[in-house]
């Protein structure tokens, strides 16, 4: 895992959730193994959250209401960094979605 898997081949799978849960959809683009070791893909999606936490509102965004989600590897992103957020109190996530 951590190999391949982007913006582009979850596209649809993003759009498709997008539309039904009525909600804005961030696809961080991050560095993939084997170039890339841990944590630097983990701490690339951290900044994401931390940056829709800081400057969400100015873009209509409601920081009070973000959520995590991913499959295989993404589902596994989503739970370190839900972890992560927990433990650096500076990111508030109100769901985790694991698939």
């Amino acid at each position: 895992g951590w190999v391949f898997g982007n913006a582009h081949t979850h596209d649809r799978l993003v759009r498709e959730l997008a539309t039904g849960v009525n909600a804005a959809v961030v696809f961080p683009e991050y560095d993939l193994s084997p170039e890339a070791r841990y944590p630097i893909a983990l701490e690339q999606n951290y900044a994401v959250a931390r940056w829709i936490t800081a400057e969400g509102c100015a873009h209509g965004l409601d920081r009070s209401r973000v959520a995590v989600a991913g499959d295989s590897v993404g589902g596994n992103m989503s739970a370190a960094l839900t972890l992560l957020a927990k433990a650096r109190g500076d990111v508030h996530l109100a769901a985790q979605v694991l698939f």
